[in-house]
């Protein structure tokens, strides 16, 4: 058992699989006073596969900021803490970053104990040059920012990667597809956990197979854009017209995502 008193563990846990927690989590998680978490039910699973019988104390992001003051009190008074969040890395579009950054101002010292992170999962079966990549947390609710975050990203040439939640998973590879069928898309699906899928393929081919599938779980998207430019005005907006996509639709695609000015684009679609 470990005895670290004063130090705050920041620790990684698996992203679904308990069978992928290291011995080292174990160890740590077993020697500390207190498990901060998001939720004690999903953390108490944790604890219970891993036989451990530590308290635990949720500090989800509607509690994070009236209770750290009670969690770096117990810090400076020589206990040992683990911060874990319900999948995953903490403080990676997760809440735990406050944390750290109190008990950082507070002097108390932070060791890292690494673990899974469902996006360089997902990287690392993708096919893909992953040496330099963008990620986004959850890509943006509303179409129009998604495509002005992808016009913007886009240029760099690297992959996007980022979370969606399966109510818009579709949505998203249609917009996709709208702009650069020929991106190459990989969509991971409740990532190591029994009804893990993958799908590879560019953005026509995945959402194509993906509306063919049972669309529930937890989402992770990769989207490498083409090489290839979006061609002149007139081909962009009769390839549009044929998809069937709406007027004030092939404006905003066309100056957010494909670059085009403003006023050419709309005499061109309203002639």
């Amino acid at each position: 058992m470990l005895k670290n008193p004063g130090i705050l563990w920041v620790c990684g846990t698996p992203i679904g699989n308990f069978s992928d927690s290291s011995h080292r989590l174990s160890e740590v998680l077993g020697g500390v006073q207190l498990v901060v978490c998001e939720d004690t039910r999903v953390a108490g699973q944790l604890l219970q596969k891993l036989e451990i019988d530590v308290p635990l104390l949720s500090l989800e992001k509607f509690s994070e900021a009236r209770r750290l003051s009670s969690v770096i009190t117990r810090l400076s008074n020589g206990d040992s803490v683990a911060l874990i969040s319900d999948a995953g890395t903490p403080a990676i579009s997760d809440p735990g970053y406050r944390l750290v950054a109190a008990a950082g101002a507070a002097n108390i010292r932070i060791k890292p104990i690494p673990g899974p992170n469902a996006i360089t999962t997902l990287l690392s079966v993708a096919g893909i040059p992953a040496d330099q990549y963008v990620f986004v947390g959850f890509f943006p609710r509303k179409s129009a920012a998604f495509l002005s975050m992808l016009n913007e990203l886009r240029r760099l040439q690297w992959p996007v990667c980022g979370f969606e939640s399966p109510n818009r998973i579709l949505d998203r590879l249609e917009e996709v597809v709208l702009l650069d069928p020929d991106a190459f898309v990989c969509v991971g699906k409740e990532l190591t956990k029994t009804h893990e899928t993958i799908w590879r393929g560019t953005a026509a081919d995945v959402l194509k197979r993906l509306k063919a599938a049972t669309v529930k779980g937890e989402f992770a998207l990769i989207i490498w854009p083409s090489a290839t430019p979006a061609g002149p005005i007139d081909q962009f907006v009769d390839e549009m017209k044929a998809a069937k996509v709406p007027s004030a639709k092939i404006i905003e695609i066309g100056t957010r995502w494909a670059g085009f000015s403003r006023n050419p684009l709309y005499e061109r679609v309203n002639k």
